[in-house]
C-alpha cells in the first residue's frame, strides 16, 4: 500500500508534468520550466514533510487529522497554482515584449 507521502507527491507530480507539457513552445519556455521546477521542488519538500507528520498523527486521530491534512494540501496546492500562474504570466510578458521588439526591429520599406 502506498503511503500518504507517495500518493500526494505522485499526484502533485502528475499536475506538474501536465502543466509543463501544456506550456507553449516559446522563447521563454526553458526559463519558465526552470522556475516552475524550482517552485515544484520547494513545494514537494514541504508537502512531503507535512505528509510524514500527518501520517504519524493519523495513527491516533485518523478522521480528524485527515480533514486537516486535506485543508493543508489544498492550501499548498493553491499556493503552487498562484506561483505557477505568476511565472507563466511573466513568460507571456517576456514573449510579448520580444515579439514587439522583433516587429519594430523589422526593416521597413
Amino acid at each position: 500500500m502506498m503511503s500518504l507521502r507517495e500518493i500526494a507527491l505522485a499526484e502533485f507530480k502528475v499536475v506538474f508534468d501536465w502543466l509543463v507539457e501544456s506550456l507553449p513552445h516559446t522563447s521563454s519556455r526553458e526559463l519558465v520550466v526552470g522556475q516552475l521546477t524550482e517552485v515544484f521542488e520547494r513545494q514537494k519538500a514541504v508537502i512531503g514533510q507535512v505528509c510524514d507528520e500527518t501520517e504519524k498523527r493519523l495513527r491516533t486521530y485518523q478522521e480528524k487529522e485527515f480533514a486537516v491534512f486535506k485543508e493543508v494540501f489544498v492550501a499548498f496546492s493553491n499556493r503552487f497554482t498562484m506561483d505557477v500562474l505568476h511565472i507563466i504570466a511573466q513568460g507571456v510578458m517576456v514573449d510579448s515584449q520580444s515579439t514587439k521588439l522583433d516587429s519594430t526591429a523589422a526593416p521597413q520599406h
